[in-house]
C-alpha cells in the first residue's frame, strides 16, 4: 500500500518537475538527426521509468547476447503488459518507440510527452499501425513491439531491411501481489536481449 501512495506521489512529482523541460524539447535544433534528438527527449523518460521500479523496491537483471546492432531496430517481446513496456524503455540502449492506449493521450503532460516520444495510439487495424512504425523507424528510431500486437513483424523489419531483436522479461508479475487488492512488492526481474537477426538470414536457415 505504502509503495503505491510513494510511486503515484512519484509520478505526479515527476510530471511537474519536467514541464520546463517539455517546453524547451518543443524548439529542439532541427540541425540535429532524428536519432538524437530522440536521445534527449528519451532522457530524462528512461531515468523515470528505472524510478519507477526502483521505488517497488525491485531489481532489474539484463542478459544481454551479442553487442546492440547500429541503427534502429524491431524489437519484439512474447506478450508486453505495461510493467513489460516500462522495463524494456528505461533499461534498452535505444530509445524506441511504441504503442500506448489512446486514452493516455487524453491525460494533460502525459498525452505530451507521449507524443514527443513518438509513441503511437493503439488501434485495431495493423495495416495502418505498421505504416505508423515505417515512417518512425525510415527516421532512424527503434520501436518495441508484441507478439499479440497482430503485425507481422518478420515481414515488416523485411520491408525495412532492420534486425529484430527477440526480448523477453521475467518476474514483472511479482512485483503486484494479492488476490483482491494488488499491492507492489519487490521482485527480482530478468531482462534478456536475444541476438540480432536479420530476416533474410533466417529464411536460409529455414530453409
Amino acid at each position: 500500500m505504502f509503495r503505491s501512495c510513494f510511486l503515484a506521489i512519484y509520478v505526479t512529482y515527476m510530471l511537474l518537475k519536467h514541464i520546463r523541460l517539455l517546453y524547451e524539447l518543443q524548439t529542439l535544433d532541427p540541425r540535429i538527426s532524428y536519432a538524437n534528438q530522440m536521445r534527449a527527449v528519451y532522457d530524462k523518460p528512461k531515468s523515470f521509468m528505472r524510478g519507477c521500479v526502483g521505488l517497488t523496491g525491485s531489481t532489474v537483471s539484463i542478459h544481454q547476447f551479442g553487442k546492440t546492432p547500429a541503427g534502429p531496430v524491431l524489437y519484439v517481446h512474447p506478450k508486453l503488459t505495461l510493467a513489460d513496456l516500462a522495463i524494456l524503455l528505461g533499461h534498452l540502449d535505444k530509445t524506441p518507440s511504441f504503442f500506448a492506449e489512446p486514452r493516455a493521450f487524453r491525460y494533460p503532460l502525459i498525452g505530451q510527452w507521449l507524443n514527443k516520444m513518438a509513441a503511437i495510439k493503439k488501434s485495431g487495424d495493423p495495416n495502418e499501425a505498421a505504416e505508423k512504425i515505417e515512417d518512425i523507424v525510415r527516421k532512424g528510431q527503434s520501436f518495441i513491439l508484441s507478439e499479440d500486437d497482430g503485425i507481422d513483424y518478420e515481414a515488416l523489419a523485411g520491408r525495412l531491411g532492420i534486425l529484430v531483436v527477440p526480448v523477453e522479461t521475467a518476474g514483472v508479475g511479482d512485483m503486484q501481489k494479492g488476490a483482491l487488492f494488488k499491492r507492489l512488492r519487490p521482485a527480482d526481474i530478468d531482462l534478456t536481449i536475444h541476438q540480432a537477426y536479420a530476416i533474410s538470414e533466417k529464411k536460409q536457415l529455414r530453409a
